[in-house]
């Protein structure tokens, strides 16, 4: 997958090492802060989003892939925000009215997830595929723009390939 190699490319050779690590920092605090903000949408209470946040913080894997040199926790963070984007209009009250920011971003954040790794595609697939088995596949089909957008970041991932023979 070409997204975390294509952003370090652009990094004078003796700071990359460095600046993959600061990358990883930030993945990490966007996958606490998505985490912490989907259980505060579920929960509506903010003492429940402080022990998320430093359970979040002090988990050893977490802790492990945000100071290693890997792009897992870029993939981690943006499947997260990218499922807390198709989820959060179904934990408000009263609301059925999906925007389509929210569905773009939904779909950029999945597509970004498969760019970093591969396996990220096979996440977004079962997430979208889940959704539909339980909020059922016409509530999907509705929000199309998340497929769509997916589809178009990742045939970023499939013209590299192409191009480059792979």
């Amino acid at each position: 997958p070409i997204g975390y190699a294509f952003i370090l490319s652009f990094i004078p050779y003796g700071y990359v090492i460095y600046f993959a690590f600061a990358l990883n920092i930030v993945c990490a605090g966007l996958f606490a802060g998505c985490l912490s903000v989907f259980f505060f949408t579920m929960k509506r209470s903010v003492w429940g989003v402080i022990p998320v946040f430093i359970v979040t913080v002090f988990y050893p894997l977490i802790f492990h892939y945000a100071n290693a040199v890997s792009p897992d926790i870029g993939t981690a963070a943006f499947s997260l925000g990218g499922t807390y984007l198709l989820w959060k209009v179904e934990f408000r009250d009263n609301s059925t009215n999906h925007q389509t920011r929210d569905d773009f971003l939904a779909g950029l954040l999945f597509g970004l997830s498969a760019l970093f790794r591969s396996h990220g595609i096979i996440s977004a697939v079962a997430i979208l595929f889940s959704y539909s088995v339980v909020m059922c596949v016409r509530r999907l089909w509705s929000r199309k723009t998340i497929v769509i957008t997916l589809v178009l970041t990742f045939l970023i991932q499939i013209g590299v390939n192409l191009i480059s023979g792979h």
